[in-house]
């Protein structure tokens, strides 16, 4: 099999003069007016992905404002706090942020561990004023570098040098008509910035760029009358014996000194602060093969499932139907990605264990501010990036606007599925020098696998207007041979 997309570069940008936000036009996911997308194979050639008009998220021009914004945890490599389409869509707590400007002014004049035998102990009135056993966590939490004085692994101050997590939470949740950058997908959400990793996720590279050196990883209350929930919906498939309790989803690290030996492992203190600090929706840009799988995060996720909270996953960038963990998990909603013209994207992971595909190909989102872009070459502080690292925000956005919408969580992921839309047919490419494209076209070889997934391509007008229907299920995400 021939991969010929591998990266994707815009040519040039034209500002939209009308859009509320400057750069809003190039954002296809949100509103697809048919334009195709240049990119790159190499220095010499370039290729245009055609478009569909309409290939998008259908997105509702109107939707209600709720009372309170929904919560969507982005387990990443960080954010840049400051940015000017971020820094007012952070859940911020106030007391905490006055903590922690203490304890950054404490190390301009003592050592950080003299600083941290003040700033990190929970007696201290001032740092853990919503109680969610945090101290100073004014803007997120991180859960990289050692175990604090208060025996909680992490700290509250942290950056994003890789620019993944910047880059996914303004997929999500960038400043709508705010005058600036771009959109996200909801005005109605709080990104909760949990950083679980230093070193960036992989993407589809250019051949000539790569160094082969990057990382892998791209995650009862009793009910009357009883339901039986499928397999598929459910918790995983842990044992009663080792199902956590709110008493173990506790921030400290006593007692868990067995589960340091994963990823897996590092990220569940993450989600337990995603938990712990109100998040209804969890976002996994990243994934890991099954040989580096955690029984300690299976059980912190259930325990997340539990509460109801909604966990949203990418599937990968393998062109493979080998899934990932977390996007294995069961009641983990599984992204593919797709593109501008509504067909799955060549990069993009699949099959029946994948549940559902948003746009992932050429978006345009954030980017830190003091990080120069490599792709977007009009400005900084935002770039172009692809994968399934971009599709699976765009489906958390849109849980999270279900549930603003008045949706109940248990709702979410079957209006998301029953209100897809078919995949679309590929088209071919249109190939040239990047001065000249003509109408070469080059079509995918018949060789290579049609790719499939549970549904179809997210659409948040059809989920919010799906009718009660059944929906019938494979009881594993896995791959069966017959």
């Amino acid at each position: 099999m021939i991969k010929l997309l591998t990266s994707f570069v815009i040519i040039s940008i034209t500002l939209n003069a009308v859009a509320a936000d400057p750069f809003q036009a190039q954002q296809w996911g949100l509103k697809n007016s048919g334009n195709s997308q240049s990119i790159e194979l190499d220095h010499i050639t370039t290729f245009k992905v055609q478009a569909r008009s309409g290939q998008d998220l259908q997105i509702p021009a109107s939707l209600k404002k709720p009372a309170k914004k929904i919560i969507v945890a982005v387990l990443d490599t960080g954010i840049d706090v400051n940015h000017p389409d971020l820094k007012n869509q952070i859940r911020t707590n106030p007391s905490e942020c006055k903590a922690l400007a203490k304890f950054l002014s404490c190390q301009t004049e003592k050592s950080r561990a003299e600083c941290e035998k003040i700033w990190m102990n929970t007696a201290n009135p001032e740092v853990d004023q919503d109680k969610n056993g945090y101290p100073m966590d004014c803007q997120g939490w991180s859960i990289l570098g050692n175990t604090n004085a208060a025996d909680i692994l992490g700290k509250p101050d942290y950056t994003d040098e890789q620019g993944h997590g910047t880059h996914v939470s303004g997929i999500i949740a960038a400043g709508v008509n705010n005058g600036v950058g771009v959109s996200g997908a909801s005005s109605n959400v709080e990104i909760l910035p949990v950083q679980v990793l230093g070193v960036k996720p992989s993407e589809p590279i250019k051949p000539l760029s790569f160094e082969g050196n990057g990382p892998v990883v791209t995650s009862e209350p009793k009910v009357e009358p009883p339901v039986m929930v499928p397999p598929r919906l459910g918790k995983p498939d842990i044992t009663a014996n080792s199902e956590l309790q709110d008493s173990d989803l506790t921030p400290f690290e006593k007692g868990k000194e067995a589960y340091r030996k994963s990823l897996g492992d590092l990220v569940a203190r993450g989600v337990i602060y995603a938990i712990k600090s109100g998040a209804q929706v969890i976002n996994f840009s990243m994934g890991w093969p099954e040989s580096n799988d955690s029984t300690y995060l299976r059980q912190v996720l259930a325990a997340a499932q539990k509460k109801g909270i909604i966990i949203v996953a990418a599937a990968g960038n393998d062109s493979t139907r080998a899934l990932l963990r977390p996007c294995a998990y069961p009641g983990v909603i599984c992204v593919a990605a797709h593109g501008p013209d509504g067909s799955l994207s060549h990069f993009s992971n699949y099959g029946t264990g994948v549940d559902i595909a948003a746009p992932g190909t050429n978006i345009l989102s954030t980017y830190p501010t003091d990080k120069r872009p490599v792709r977007f070459r009009s400005t900084l502080g935002y770039e172009f990036l692809h994968g399934t690292s971009q599709a699976s925000p765009y489906v958390a956005a849109l849980a999270a606007e279900l549930l603003a919408q008045g949706i109940p969580s248990n709702e979410v992921y079957q209006r998301l599925i029953l209100g897809s839309r078919p995949a679309q047919s590929k088209l071919a490419l249109l190939e040239g020098a990047a001065h000249d494209l003509s109408k070469d076209q080059t079509r995918e070889s018949s060789l290579v696998e049609s790719k499939w997934i549970l549904s179809g391509l997210a659409d948040l007008s059809r989920a919010l207007n799906v009718t009660a229907k059944s929906l019938i299920l494979p009881s594993s995400k896995e791959k069966n041979e017959i």
